[in-house]
C-alpha cells in the first residue's frame, strides 16, 4: 500500500487478484460483475490507506479480457480471441507478459490514454 501512489497501473491476473484479496474462488466461475467488484474492492483499499494518487487497476480475466478501473477510464476490453475462436489459443503460457508489454507500448504511444478512440485504433 504504500509503494501504490508511485505506480501507474496495478495489473494482476484473475487468480493473482484473488488472492490479494485473500478471495477463494475458482475463476473459471467468476462472472463480470465480480471482477468489477475485486477491481474495486482494490481500488478503494489502495485509496483509502494511500496519501497519494491511486494507480490504474487492469485486471487481466483471461477468457473474459481485461478490466481497467482507474480516474480517466473504467471499462471492458474484450479478449482477441472470442468464445468462438477459443480453439485459436494453443498454450497462454506468457499471455499475461505479452500483455503487460503491449500495456506499456500502448500507454507510451498514448500519452498514457487508457483507452483510445475508436479513431485512433
Amino acid at each position: 500500500m504504500q509503494v501504490a501512489p508511485h505506480l501507474a497501473v496495478i495489473s494482476p491476473n484473475l487468480l493473482e487478484l484473488q488472492s490479494l484479496l485473500s478471495i477463494e474462488s475458482d475463476d473459471s466461475l467468476w462472472p463480470e460483475d465480480e471482477v468489477v467488484q475485486a477491481a474495486q474492492t482494490l481500488y478503494n483499499l489502495i485509496q483509502a490507506q494511500a496519501s497519494g494518487s491511486v494507480p490504474a487497476i487492469i485486471v487481466r480475466a483471461g477468457r473474459l479480457g481485461s478490466y481497467t478501473l482507474s480516474s480517466q477510464w473504467s471499462g471492458w476490453v474484450p479478449p482477441y480471441f472470442g468464445s468462438q475462436d477459443q480453439r485459436q489459443v494453443i498454450d497462454p503460457t506468457g499471455g499475461g507478459n505479452g500483455f503487460l508489454g503491449g500495456l506499456c507500448a500502448g500507454l507510451l504511444i498514448s500519452g498514457g490514454d487508457m483507452k483510445l478512440g475508436k479513431s485512433d485504433e
